[in-house]
Protein backbone atom coordinates (compact mmCIF):
# COMPACT_ATOMS: atom_id res chain seq x y z
CA UNK A 1 0.00 0.00 0.00
CA UNK A 2 1.22 3.47 -0.88
CA UNK A 3 -0.01 6.46 1.09
CA UNK A 4 -0.69 9.50 -1.08
CA UNK A 5 -1.26 12.92 0.48
CA UNK A 6 -3.20 15.47 -1.56
CA UNK A 7 -4.73 18.87 -0.90
CA UNK A 8 -8.09 20.16 -2.10
CA UNK A 9 -6.74 22.58 -4.72
CA UNK A 10 -7.89 21.37 -8.12
CA UNK A 11 -6.87 22.49 -11.60
CA UNK A 12 -9.66 24.51 -13.22
CA UNK A 13 -10.53 25.87 -16.65
CA UNK A 14 -12.03 29.25 -17.42
CA UNK A 15 -15.61 29.02 -18.73
CA UNK A 16 -15.07 32.30 -20.56
CA UNK A 17 -17.71 34.09 -18.50
CA UNK A 18 -15.70 34.83 -15.37
CA UNK A 19 -16.47 31.46 -13.78
CA UNK A 20 -14.30 28.37 -13.57
CA UNK A 21 -14.94 24.63 -13.63
CA UNK A 22 -12.75 21.68 -12.68
CA UNK A 23 -10.44 20.77 -15.54
CA UNK A 24 -10.99 17.04 -15.23
CA UNK A 25 -13.64 15.09 -13.28
CA UNK A 26 -16.77 17.04 -12.55
CA UNK A 27 -18.49 15.40 -9.61
CA UNK A 28 -21.67 17.27 -8.85
CA UNK A 29 -21.77 16.93 -5.08
CA UNK A 30 -18.98 14.64 -3.85
CA UNK A 31 -15.44 15.87 -3.34
CA UNK A 32 -14.02 12.33 -3.15
CA UNK A 33 -14.06 12.00 -6.96
CA UNK A 34 -11.61 14.84 -7.72
CA UNK A 35 -9.56 13.90 -4.63
CA UNK A 36 -9.21 10.34 -5.88
CA UNK A 37 -8.38 11.61 -9.36
CA UNK A 38 -5.73 13.91 -7.90
CA UNK A 39 -4.17 11.02 -5.94
CA UNK A 40 -4.10 8.92 -9.12
CA UNK A 41 -2.46 11.77 -11.05
CA UNK A 42 0.11 12.17 -8.28
CA UNK A 43 0.92 8.44 -8.42
CA UNK A 44 1.42 8.76 -12.17
CA UNK A 45 3.49 11.94 -12.03
CA UNK A 46 0.86 14.38 -13.29
CA UNK A 47 -2.68 14.71 -14.67
CA UNK A 48 -1.22 14.68 -18.16
CA UNK A 49 0.49 11.34 -17.54
CA UNK A 50 -2.88 9.89 -16.46
CA UNK A 51 -4.71 10.83 -19.66
CA UNK A 52 -6.10 8.03 -21.81
CA UNK A 53 -5.01 5.36 -19.40
CA UNK A 54 -6.61 1.97 -19.11
CA UNK A 55 -9.40 2.13 -16.50
CA UNK A 56 -8.51 -1.38 -15.30
CA UNK A 57 -5.05 -0.15 -14.24
CA UNK A 58 -6.55 2.56 -12.05
CA UNK A 59 -9.21 0.26 -10.59
CA UNK A 60 -6.68 -2.39 -9.65
CA UNK A 61 -4.30 0.14 -8.12
CA UNK A 62 -6.97 2.01 -6.19
CA UNK A 63 -9.05 -0.94 -4.97
CA UNK A 64 -6.50 -3.75 -4.76
CA UNK A 65 -9.07 -5.99 -6.43
CA UNK A 66 -8.19 -8.16 -9.41
CA UNK A 67 -9.31 -6.82 -12.78
CA UNK A 68 -9.96 -8.31 -16.18
CA UNK A 69 -9.56 -6.30 -19.38
CA UNK A 70 -11.27 -7.18 -22.65
CA UNK A 71 -10.29 -5.60 -25.94
CA UNK A 72 -12.96 -4.85 -28.51
CA UNK A 73 -11.51 -7.50 -30.81
CA UNK A 74 -11.55 -10.10 -28.04
CA UNK A 75 -15.09 -9.27 -26.92
CA UNK A 76 -16.37 -9.26 -30.53
CA UNK A 77 -15.33 -12.89 -31.07
CA UNK A 78 -18.30 -14.10 -29.02
CA UNK A 79 -20.73 -11.30 -28.18
CA UNK A 80 -23.18 -13.63 -26.41
CA UNK A 81 -20.49 -14.87 -24.02
CA UNK A 82 -19.25 -11.32 -23.47
CA UNK A 83 -22.79 -10.06 -22.73
CA UNK A 84 -23.20 -12.90 -20.22
CA UNK A 85 -19.97 -11.82 -18.48
CA UNK A 86 -21.14 -8.21 -18.32
CA UNK A 87 -24.56 -9.23 -16.90
CA UNK A 88 -22.94 -11.52 -14.33
CA UNK A 89 -20.52 -8.77 -13.30
CA UNK A 90 -23.38 -6.29 -12.98
CA UNK A 91 -25.42 -8.76 -10.89
CA UNK A 92 -22.44 -9.28 -8.60
CA UNK A 93 -22.04 -5.49 -8.24
CA UNK A 94 -18.53 -5.52 -9.71
CA UNK A 95 -17.04 -2.21 -10.80
CA UNK A 96 -17.23 -2.11 -14.59
CA UNK A 97 -15.51 0.49 -16.72
CA UNK A 98 -15.37 1.04 -20.45
CA UNK A 99 -12.81 2.94 -22.47
CA UNK A 100 -12.73 4.30 -25.99
CA UNK A 101 -9.87 4.21 -28.45
CA UNK A 102 -8.17 7.37 -29.56
CA UNK A 103 -6.43 10.32 -28.01
CA UNK A 104 -7.09 13.96 -27.36
CA UNK A 105 -10.42 13.42 -25.67
CA UNK A 106 -12.36 14.97 -28.55
CA UNK A 107 -16.02 14.20 -29.09
CA UNK A 108 -16.96 12.25 -32.21
CA UNK A 109 -20.20 12.78 -34.16
CA UNK A 110 -22.06 10.33 -31.89
CA UNK A 111 -21.16 12.28 -28.74
CA UNK A 112 -18.65 9.68 -27.51
CA UNK A 113 -15.30 11.04 -26.38
CA UNK A 114 -12.22 9.41 -27.87
CA UNK A 115 -9.49 8.18 -25.52
CA UNK A 116 -11.87 8.39 -22.57
CA UNK A 117 -13.06 6.16 -19.72
CA UNK A 118 -16.69 5.66 -18.71
CA UNK A 119 -18.26 3.90 -15.76
CA UNK A 120 -20.82 1.20 -16.52
CA UNK A 121 -23.57 1.90 -14.00
CA UNK A 122 -25.87 -0.97 -14.96
CA UNK A 123 -27.02 -3.18 -17.80
CA UNK A 124 -30.53 -3.78 -19.11
CA UNK A 125 -32.09 -6.41 -21.30
CA UNK A 126 -35.73 -6.26 -22.41
CA UNK A 127 -38.08 -6.59 -25.37
CA UNK A 128 -39.24 -3.47 -27.20
CA UNK A 129 -41.48 -3.63 -30.25
CA UNK A 130 -40.82 -7.41 -30.43
CA UNK A 131 -37.05 -6.84 -30.56
CA UNK A 132 -34.45 -7.80 -27.98
CA UNK A 133 -32.75 -4.72 -26.56
CA UNK A 134 -29.48 -4.75 -24.62
CA UNK A 135 -28.32 -1.49 -23.11
CA UNK A 136 -25.36 -0.33 -21.08
CA UNK A 137 -26.03 2.60 -18.78
CA UNK A 138 -22.83 4.67 -18.73
CA UNK A 139 -21.58 7.67 -16.83
CA UNK A 140 -19.11 10.13 -18.20
CA UNK A 141 -16.98 11.29 -15.24
CA UNK A 142 -17.03 14.81 -16.69
CA UNK A 143 -20.73 15.00 -15.81
CA UNK A 144 -21.79 15.98 -19.33
CA UNK A 145 -21.24 15.04 -23.00
CA UNK A 146 -23.39 12.06 -23.88
CA UNK A 147 -24.08 9.54 -26.62
CA UNK A 148 -26.62 10.93 -29.08
CA UNK A 149 -27.60 7.80 -31.05
CA UNK A 150 -30.22 5.11 -30.52
CA UNK A 151 -31.41 4.89 -26.91
CA UNK A 152 -29.73 8.19 -25.98
CA UNK A 153 -31.56 10.50 -23.57
CA UNK A 154 -33.34 12.23 -26.45
CA UNK A 155 -34.13 9.06 -28.41
CA UNK A 156 -37.73 8.53 -29.46
CA UNK A 157 -37.37 4.83 -28.62
CA UNK A 158 -38.00 5.49 -24.93
CA UNK A 159 -41.39 4.98 -23.36
CA UNK A 160 -42.07 6.49 -19.95
CA UNK A 161 -42.16 2.95 -18.48
CA UNK A 162 -38.76 2.03 -19.96
CA UNK A 163 -37.25 5.35 -18.90
CA UNK A 164 -38.46 4.64 -15.36
CA UNK A 165 -37.11 1.06 -15.50
CA UNK A 166 -33.67 2.35 -16.47
CA UNK A 167 -33.86 5.34 -14.12
CA UNK A 168 -32.92 7.67 -16.94
CA UNK A 169 -33.70 11.37 -17.24
CA UNK A 170 -33.40 13.60 -20.28
CA UNK A 171 -30.67 15.98 -19.12
CA UNK A 172 -27.00 16.49 -19.92
CA UNK A 173 -25.74 14.95 -16.68
CA UNK A 174 -23.19 12.55 -18.21
CA UNK A 175 -25.47 9.53 -17.64
CA UNK A 176 -26.84 7.82 -20.74
CA UNK A 177 -27.75 4.46 -22.23
CA UNK A 178 -26.06 3.03 -25.28
CA UNK A 179 -26.88 -0.16 -27.18
CA UNK A 180 -24.60 -3.09 -26.48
Amino acid sequence: MIEVVVDDNFPCRDNGDGTFRPAFSRATSDIWVPLLEKAWAKLNGSYEDSVSGDPSDALQCLTGAPTRRYSHAEASKDLEAFWSKIKLSDNRKYIIAAGTKGQGEEKDESGIILGHAYTVLSVYEFKHNSKDVRLLKLRNPWGNNEWNGAWSDKSELWTSKLRQLCELSDKDDGIFCIPF
